[in-house]
């Protein structure tokens, strides 16, 4: 797995192994299949009285792009958020709510793909996880938080 910085690339002191494995807004990583370029990350709050977040959290809206550059079709695993090293629920209720589980993709396009997650307010470390490889496990970390 590489990660292709696309806001910092003059950075010398970054440790190798941490970077490939820890995207930041506005950087992409590259695998054998797929290139995914984390787009943004911020807190949502378009939502209505009936479909707000439990006392004591609030919901984070993160988008991605995923672009096939394979040899053939891919199809896109689960993403998964994690607060302070607790799972999330995803978060339905958005209108523009797209996500990539699952989806195959063609030889050489993209598609866009936007995540809603119920998170605690008081989270100090937010993290979207998706596994780049399924028979090894290997796994990118997007930073939120």
């Amino acid at each position: 797995t590489t990660v292709v910085s696309q806001t910092d690339t003059t950075s010398e002191n970054k440790n190798q192994e941490t970077t490939e494995k820890k995207v930041n807004v506005g950087e992409a990583v590259q695998t054998n299949e797929v290139k995914i370029s984390y787009k943004s990350s911020k807190e949502y709050t378009g939502y209505n009285s009936y479909s707000k977040p439990k006392s004591g959290n609030k919901v984070i809206k993160v988008e991605f792009e995923f672009e096939n550059i394979s040899n053939g079709d891919i199809y896109l695993e689960n993403m998964d958020c994690y607060a302070d090293g607790e799972k999330c629920e995803e978060y339905y209720y958005a209108d523009d709510y797209k996500s990539p589980t699952l989806e195959s993709i063609s030889k050489g396009k993209k598609v866009k793909s936007i995540l809603y997650y119920e998170v605690p307010k008081s989270a100090e470390d937010i993290i979207i996880e998706y596994e780049t490889d399924y028979w090894t496990n290997e796994k990118v970390e997007f930073i939120v938080k």
